[in-house]
């Protein structure tokens, strides 16, 4: 709330100058500008709120004008006034009303009433810093709403944003909007193939504040967009399923017609947003929104890039003088590979290391590779790309993060080729998702962490990338849908009922829900352990162990050695995944997807 205080205070200075007749103090829908207003003692100063569509834009500005001289005015908008056509005034001050930050956050909802710490957790990643948003999900959970249920604890939020865009004419526009969200972004060509919007509708959606235009069309603003899109997914998973598989058809024909590389690039970088991956969505996609600028390091940068190293090093735990070792190896290579995040005041708020794999990396890429790096530095045609080591944010703001994520993977996918060498656990995780192949693990500890380094690589070139789409699951499943990827992923997920939820195979018609999902998985576990077969059998205990039972000692427990257990354990996923296709009806996918 620190944010409302020190508008109030912006406001009251700026009436203090004698040339400042009207005050707009300007913040996205349900930030709290009516609090600012109500908390100030202004005098005779006319209060306006809700100036938020054309007519009242229009209203506000012939009172101004037809007013007293010397009258003062407060108004409260969602855009700047000075930004609608044909705003007949100079451009009154503007005064931003910014979203909360976490600690406001909590503090609001627990005056509520929420305590728990899972809670607390998905208000705080859904909300945005936006109050509104929050007291609704913080309702929803109050209400009996559990917390894995995200679309329901999001639905009444999603309702409430809905109705207050009423204002600005976005009554009827409620389904294209809700479109736009489950697509993150898209064209008028792309929203008109899918949803039959007209001309006048698209440019209806391009005028609410919630939405803002960007390269590749409408954009819907954070923490907006997430909510919608949960909603969708809660109500109607199918219909939205669809339309995810659309919209990539759609970005590939867009990439597929354009003959520079970097354009083509961006465009699938937009369909990174149709994953339908929770990890890759809640990491590359979180719902708030970014106020930072990537670019590469410049002289000057030095303290900023010890300073956000050392605390690399702290959160994973890294020994501080292997990091330092490392820090000066990265600086020793040319050029050195570093990218800052940088604030709307030019502060730094996160750092990575993308570093070209050209000779002058050699050191860099023997200590992060080690006995790899002759095999992995450049592909056989001779494609070099780069080698990703470092990523980290400063006060840990998931859209800062996201941002830092997003660049590393664009510079990756214009180089045609990445490399990842990370001793994270939630890295390696996100590369696996990502479907980044595991090339092995450093021999040894590059950090002295405990943990060895694990390799990952992606090739990135243009003719790959639709089919690296598919695999992940871009649109939902389809031709290109990996099964076995989602089955495992669904496996490791059986204790994690939101996650489970979330899954591309619990909209599959023989499935329905995350519940039942998960009652499939575990009956074909059953089921290959009763098929007989002695290498049927010894897979299932695998899955059992590490799946069903938290897999504590697996392969001391079942007398195998690793490579055994392992070899068991991929043999009982492909077969797990063939069951489930069984069931379902389908070979390379589901119906209507083929």
């Amino acid at each position: 709330m620190g944010g409302q205080s020190s508008a109030r205070a912006a406001v009251l200075a700026a009436l203090r100058a004698e040339d400042c007749r009207l005050v707009n103090v300007v913040g996205p829908l349900g930030v709290g500008k009516t609090r600012v207003l109500a908390g100030l003692g202004v005098g005779e100063a006319v209060l306006v709120d809700g100036v938020d569509g054309a007519a009242a834009v229009a209203n506000l500005a012939e009172a101004v004008r037809t007013a007293p001289a010397g009258s003062r005015w407060i108004a409260a908008s969602r855009r700047p006034l000075a930004g609608w056509e044909h705003w007949p005034h100079p451009p009154p001050v503007t005064v931003p009303v910014q979203p909360w930050r976490p600690t406001s956050i909590e503090a609001l909802v627990r005056d509520l009433g929420l305590r728990q710490p899972g809670e607390l957790r998905l208000v705080a990643t859904l909300s945005g810093g936006i109050p509104l948003v929050a007291a609704q999900v913080a309702r929803a959970l109050l209400s009996g709403v559990p917390v894995d249920a995200r679309g329901a604890a999001a639905a009444p939020a999603a309702r409430e944003v809905l109705r207050r865009l009423e204002s600005e004419g976005a009554g009827a526009a409620a389904d294209r909007l809700t479109a736009l969200a489950t697509l993150r972004s898209a064209d008028e060509e792309m929203l008109q193939r899918l949803t039959g919007i007209t001309a006048a509708e698209f440019d209806l959606l391009g005028e609410l504040s919630v939405v803002r235009r960007a390269e590749f069309g409408l954009v819907l603003r954070e923490p907006y967009r997430t909510l919608l899109d949960l909603g969708a997914r809660w109500r109607r998973p199918l219909a939205r399923q669809s339309l995810l598989s659309g919209g990539v058809q759609h970005r590939m024909r867009q990439a597929a017609a354009r003959r520079d590389h970097r354009e083509q690039v961006e465009i699938v970088g937009q369909s990174l947003a149709l994953v339908d991956d929770p990890v890759v969505r809640e990491t590359l996609f979180p719902a708030a929104e970014p106020r930072v600028r990537i670019r590469p390091a410049e002289p000057g940068d030095e303290a900023d890039i010890v300073r956000l190293t050392r605390l690399w090093a702290r959160r994973g735990h890294l020994d501080a003088k292997a990091c330092g070792r490392m820090l000066e190896t990265w600086w020793a290579c040319q050029p050195t590979g570093f990218y800052l995040a940088v604030g709307p005041d030019g502060e730094a708020l996160g750092l990575s290391n993308v570093l070209p794999l050209r000779e002058s990396a050699t050191p860099a890429l023997e200590l992060l590779l080690q006995q790899h790096t002759a095999a992995l530095r450049a592909d056989p045609d001779g494609t070099t790309g780069v080698l990703v080591g470092l990523s980290v944010s400063g006060d840990e703001d998931p859209a800062v993060h996201a941002a830092i994520l997003r660049h590393t993977l664009g510079i990756g996918m214009l180089a045609e080729r990445v490399l990842v060498s990370t001793p994270w656990l939630p890295y390696q995780r996100l590369c696996e998702q990502l479907g980044m192949s595991h090339q092995g693990d450093t021999r040894h500890d590059v950090y002295r962490c405990g943990r060895m380094n694990r390799i990952y690589l992606q090739d990135f070139a243009v003719e790959a990338l639709p089919s690296w789409l598919g695999r992940l699951g871009a649109g939902g499943p389809g031709a290109g849908f990996d099964w076995e990827r989602h089955v495992r992923q669904a496996l490791g997920d059986l204790d994690r009922p939101g996650r489970l939820a979330a899954s591309p195979l619990s909209a599959l018609p023989v499935t329905g829900s995350g519940a039942a999902l998960a009652a499939l998985l575990r009956a074909a576990v059953e089921l290959l352990g009763g098929s007989g077969a002695p290498q049927d059998v010894e897979a299932a205990q695998a899955l059992t162990w590490r799946y069903l039972r938290g897999g504590v000692g697996e392969p001391v427990r079942l007398g195998r050695s690793r490579a055994t257990y392992f070899r068991r354990l991929r043999h009982g996923v492909r077969r797990v995944t063939e069951i489930v296709q069984a069931l379902a009806g389908e070979g390379a996918g589901p119906a209507g997807h083929r």
